[in-house]
């Protein structure tokens, strides 16, 4: 019996693989996993205030750059608005691409606006979860319907921008886990004389609810967070060296050291 089990595994397994169902698991090289024991251990060798310079959250005026092409997208929406026109913005990025930090830049180029950030750390997908969300936000008290949400904002005295990042928590992938987000949609779509609303999403994210729920219907302003050029990776390594008085110096490959052009360069 046991043999026959064991056959019937190996087969279902060989199975799973031929139709994709199984990954092949890819070992560690040893060369990797020593590399990446080395890069940690120089890490933290390294001084504990130039550690902070790179430490993953929103950067300081002082050291951001080169988001031009996305503020100036935010703007030219932002502009709209105050035109009454019917505006919503999405922001499309990675994770630490720097969506925050380019979000507090262009806060700081318009004329000055109140402003509700919220970020979503917990997936919110219940009714429930979704109006305790928005009371703890908006500083309301016990509202429990959209419909109330939505009076609420479009009776307030000053209009508003309200960004809410890290949007992959508010739906699950499963039936019955889109309640929150499309109830998202709903406020939105009714308050945009009142709100300028701007909405963070991962790539995976944005691709996903764009093929199961249309999510670009909803807004009118798409925002593509572009990779970072080698140049404005420098100019952010050299802006927060330069912040602490610290000089990098780019040692030679040791095949380079002994290479004739590097010798000549040397007697130069």
């Amino acid at each position: 019996m046991n043999t026959i089990l064991k056959f019937l595994k190996n087969k279902i397994a060989r199975l799973k693989k031929a139709l994709g169902i199984v990954d092949k698991k890819v070992l560690i090289s040893f060369e990797l996993s020593e590399f990446i024991q080395e890069t940690e251990s120089a890490l933290q060798n390294l001084p504990q205030n130039y550690k902070k310079l790179y430490e993953l959250h929103p950067a300081e005026i002082q050291f951001f750059v080169n988001r031009e092409k996305e503020i100036k997208e935010l703007q030219k929406s932002f502009t709209n608005w105050t035109k009454n026109r019917f505006v919503t913005c999405a922001i499309i990025g990675e994770k630490g691409c720097g969506v925050s930090s380019m979000l507090s830049s262009f806060l700081a180029t318009i004329p000055q606006t109140e402003t509700i950030r919220g970020e979503l750390h917990e997936k919110i997908f219940t009714k429930e979860d979704y109006f305790q969300y928005f009371n703890t936000l908006l500083g309301t008290k016990e509202i429990t319907t959209n419909k109330e949400l939505i009076d609420f904002l479009n009776n307030t005295q000053s209009a508003k921008i309200i960004i809410l990042e890290n949007l992959h928590h508010m739906f699950l992938k499963k039936v019955g886990g889109f309640e929150s987000i499309k109830m998202l949609f709903e406020l939105i779509s009714y308050t945009t004389k009142k709100v300028l609303w701007i909405g963070v999403f991962t790539p995976e994210t944005w691709n996903f609810l764009y093929k199961t729920i249309s999510l670009s219907n909803y807004f009118t302003s798409e925002i593509f967070m572009e990779p970072l050029s080698q140049e404005s990776i420098k100019e952010t390594i050299s802006k927060r060296n330069e912040y602490e008085n610290l000089k990098i110096e780019f040692l030679p490959k040791e095949e380079s050291l002994a290479g004739a052009a590097f010798e000549k360069l040397e007697d130069d």
